[in-house]
């Protein structure tokens, strides 16, 4: 009896430490005009550039021109033309680029993004707060509040920016 919960309970730590130490291999395969393929994960595209996130080389850019077809093993978004569309991307030496299992003209693809990711034309929003304090005290106390915030607003189109700033001065003596 000891030795059947012996075996079942060194089962079971083996069990354990395989499925531990099993990496769960996520890739993506990017093939280049040249016939090169990158492995790695697809970060996402804009403005001509695909960011692909490697183990050997970092995050790299590849210039859309260059790229022949893109597979994926999860779900992107990508602005195709004037419209949207949605899926796993594969590419088919005889059919081309498939999104979703819809032929899709990579030249046409001018963003590509996660599902959970910010879409490419949402305005990109900062913001900056300084705030100072200065005195002094001896024969005359000086004390100066200053502050300032600005808020950036940036689209494909335009930019706008608001600000505000703010200076306090009191002086005694």
């Amino acid at each position: 009896m000891l030795k059947e919960k012996f075996r079942v309970c060194r089962f079971t730590i083996c069990l354990v430490m395989v499925i531990g130490s099993a990496e769960v291999l996520v890739a993506d395969e990017v093939l280049l005009t040249n016939g090169s393929h990158l492995i790695g994960k697809v970060q996402g595209m804009e403005g001509g550039k695909l960011r692909l996130s490697t183990d050997y080389a970092g995050d790299i850019q590849i210039d859309a021109s260059k790229i022949q077809g893109i597979t994926t093993d999860r779900s992107l978004n990508a602005l195709v033309g004037d419209g949207e569309a949605s899926g796993t991307m594969s590419h088919d030496p005889e059919a081309g680029q498939q999104l979703d299992g819809t032929t899709v003209d990579l030249s046409q693809v001018s963003a590509i993004w996660a599902p959970d990711e910010r879409h490419p034309n949402d305005p990109k929003w900062t913001t900056n707060i300084q705030i100072g304090l200065n005195g002094k005290t001896g024969d005359t106390d000086r004390s100066v509040f200053l502050g300032r915030a600005d808020v950036h607003r940036d689209t494909d189109h335009n930019r706008m920016i608001w600000y505000g700033q703010g200076r306090y001065d009191e002086q005694n003596g």
